[in-house]
């Protein structure tokens, strides 16, 4: 439900609540959110943290943190043998899959380093460059009103809408799928579509492998179009989707950031400028 009364602001600010077994934020500007995290209590050591580990497979370089959970861990000293003790970093947080969920991503501590917790939600909000606004439990609901049941809806269902058209997400172990329905004209349609995908990675924190499934696209121009519209100029295609045409459908995939996701949203702690 939403609210009826709230102070709008037209400058992106983190929405910040604390509530029972989570934390919310959302990026907002413009009463729409930009970026949306959760981060739930007792999910996991979070990224940045330091802490003691066994070495317990030198092949895989497998560790056991001082808690109990497992970790992989980079760039292990060739000195350093398995049962062996070894400070480490995270990395990457443990992501949750089905079936077998991705183990946290560490890499030994710089020298002299001692354990603590990495930065938690809050914290990461207040590093960035807006404003944070703590919500309280007797204020209208902020969250609600930017459509933050809306976008949990989307991250849950897969299904988000766009002018003129529709995108399937379908997230895999190995990549996120976005399927692109809509009429035609079929130029306009793939440009609109890849605005409402990069829209949707930023929202929702999405990283790693990335596949879109475009109409057929006539010519270069329109390819070019779309590659534009997906934040991918000329000369800049390393870390954003690139398109190529296969029978029938135009196919994007590209490399972004790691993410975390919890409670069925993939979270992105990281600020962007919104203006």
């Amino acid at each position: 439900m939403h609210c009826s009364k709230h102070r709008a602001s037209p400058l992106a600010e983190w929405l910040y609540e604390a509530g029972i077994g989570e934390a919310r934020a959302a990026l907002v500007a413009r009463d729409q959110i930009w970026k949306a995290e959760i981060e739930l209590d007792g999910s996991g050591p979070r990224e940045g943290t330091i802490v003691g580990a066994r070495l317990i497979d030198r092949p895989s370089n497998l560790v056991q943190l001082d808690s109990g959970a497992q970790a992989l861990c980079e760039n292990v000293p060739r000195n350093v043998t398995q049962g062996a003790r070894v400070l480490v970093r995270i990395l990457r947080e443990p992501i949750p899959e089905l079936g077998r969920p991705k183990l946290a991503r560490t890499t030994p501590a710089p020298e002299g380093a001692e354990p603590m917790e990495g930065p938690d939600l809050l914290a990461r909000i207040l590093a960035s460059d807006h404003p944070v606004r703590r919500l309280q439990p007797h204020e209208p609901d902020l969250l609600e009103h930017a459509g933050w049941s809306e976008l949990l809806e989307e991250a849950a269902s897969g299904e988000i809408g766009f002018a003129g058209g529709a995108l399937r997400m379908s997230v895999t172990p190995a990549m996120t799928l976005f399927d692109v329905d809509g009429a035609p004209p079929l130029g306009a349609l793939a440009v609109q579509a890849a605005h409402a995908v990069a829209r949707t990675l930023e929202r929702m924190g999405i990283g790693g492998s990335i596949g879109i499934d475009f109409p057929t696209l006539a010519g270069k121009a329109e390819r070019q179009a779309v590659g534009e519209a997906s934040g991918n100029g000329p000369g800049e295609r390393d870390n954003t989707p690139e398109t190529s045409e296969r029978a029938g459908t135009g196919q994007a995939s590209g490399a972004a950031t790691d993410r975390e996701v919890a409670g069925g949203v993939a979270l992105e702690g990281r600020h962007d400028e919104v203006t």
